[in-house]
């Protein structure tokens, strides 16, 4: 990956994390299927307006996602919680996006969009095209 695409997808919260919440606090879990991930409720509630309800609705620390890609939602969640994705793939990325764009989380649509198509070429075309 180049130096230009790992600086601009840097984690998007950095500044609230260390205003606001540091440190996190995995207070609940999402769950696909039998995996799952540690989130921290008050990040995801804060960033996201669906997640916001979701947990309302619930009235738990616990919410189930039937139709997510598990990698790509434990890569945004993780992203935002300050840690470093992995971007393993233009595929990896439009997953990444579409997780955000579906569950409003904003800024990392904001961030990612822009930079999708620096992955695209020949090779990937058809997969990306599948994706998109």
């Amino acid at each position: 990956m180049n130096d230009e695409l790992k600086q601009a997808l840097k984690p998007v919260f950095e500044t609230i994390l260390t205003n606001t919440i540091s440190p996190v606090e995995l207070d609940a879990m999402i769950t696909f299927g039998d995996q799952s991930i540690e989130v921290s409720r008050k990040l995801l509630t804060m960033i996201s307006a669906v997640f916001r309800a979701m947990f309302a609705e619930v009235g738990t620390n616990a919410v189930e996602f039937t139709e997510a890609d598990f990698d790509a939602a434990e890569e945004v969640i993780h992203w935002c919680h300050g840690n470093e994705a992995n971007y393993k793939s233009v595929v990896m990325i439009i997953q990444m996006i579409r997780f955000a764009y579906k569950y409003n989380i904003k800024a990392v649509v904001k961030a990612l969009e822009p930079y999708a198509s620096t992955f695209f070429n020949i090779t990937n075309f058809c997969t990306v095209a599948k994706y998109a």
